[in-house]
């Protein structure tokens, strides 16, 4: 994994040049159906889902059926069009069922199609979790083993947890970055995900190794303004890395805006670029 200065004591984690954080989180979860007797693989998100993206990849590669259910009405996203050609079939749901279907974990999809493997949202679930913990492996591996903060943006918060729970024992702190407007609910998330992996894990333990930033989402998810689109502009002329709005973009933005914070005591931070463009 390269990693880029960007200043001070500030390197950027080149994700993206592996794909992003995705391979990680479905890694586990693609060995899981390959070992039992699915018939498919139903998975959820909208228009702008890097998620479904990734999972088409990865489904075509190891020809498995893939029904993709989309929040919304079918507009002129190149997603789409990706997807089935990928092989995809694409369902497309109003926004009250799709937040339905994702408040009661899916369990209509579970009941009539039972032999189907259900990947929740962003493919955030236990495996998902065990795979982003092996990001941590690239950090152990680098000249910056032990930073003193690992930033990483958040969507459902699974590459987070896992990164929390990689760095769970160690003085290392996780700073994430909310994509979504209204991102304070990605604490409990974040503590529902980690309790698969560490059941004995607390609410005072985890305030102590997480800090979750919220003020930074310019509107929404994939929401963005001419500020954002300058600041992506500008970190590509300075940087020579392209970011994309939905993440990595506002991370950066608010890393920028807060570097009294991270310059101060000498502190090692790694900010990870998770978005494969």
């Amino acid at each position: 994994m390269q990693i880029q200065h960007l200043f001070a004591n500030v390197h950027l984690c080149r994700l993206d040049e592996l794909g992003g954080n995705k391979p990680f989180k479905l890694k586990y979860n693609i060995i899981h159906y390959l070992r039992n007797d699915y018939d498919q693989l139903i998975t959820f998100g909208g228009a702008h889902s890097n998620h479904l993206r990734a999972v088409a990849d990865v489904t075509y590669k190891h020809q498995i059926p893939l029904l993709a259910v989309v929040r919304g009405e079918r507009n002129n996203s190149l997603l789409f069009e990706h997807l089935e050609g990928c092989g995809a079939k694409l369902l497309f749901v109003s926004r009250s069922e799709y937040k339905t279907f994702r408040e009661t974990d899916y369990e209509v999809w579970r009941k009539e199609f039972p032999k189907s493997y259900i990947l929740p949202e962003g493919g955030a679930n236990a495996m998902a979790v065990q795979g982003a913990s092996e990001i941590g492996l690239l950090v152990r591996k680098s000249i910056f083993p032990e930073p003193t903060y690992v930033c990483v943006p958040a969507g459902t918060g699974a590459t987070a947890t896992g990164l929390l729970n990689f760095f769970w024992e160690s003085p290392t702190k996780i700073v994430v970055y909310s994509a979504l407007k209204g991102g304070d609910f990605l604490r409990e998330a974040i503590f529902t995900q980690l309790r698969t992996l560490r059941p004995t894990a607390t609410v005072e333990q985890l305030n102590k190794r997480l800090l979750l930033k919220t003020d930074f989402h310019f509107g929404g998810f994939a929401k963005s303004n001419p500020t954002l689109r300058n600041f992506m502009l500008s970190f590509e002329r300075d940087y020579h890395v392209a970011l994309d709005q939905v993440y990595t973009a506002k991370m950066l933005f608010g890393i920028f805006q807060e570097q009294a914070f991270y310059t101060t005591d000498n502190k090692c931070v790694l900010v990870f670029h998770t978005y494969n463009p």
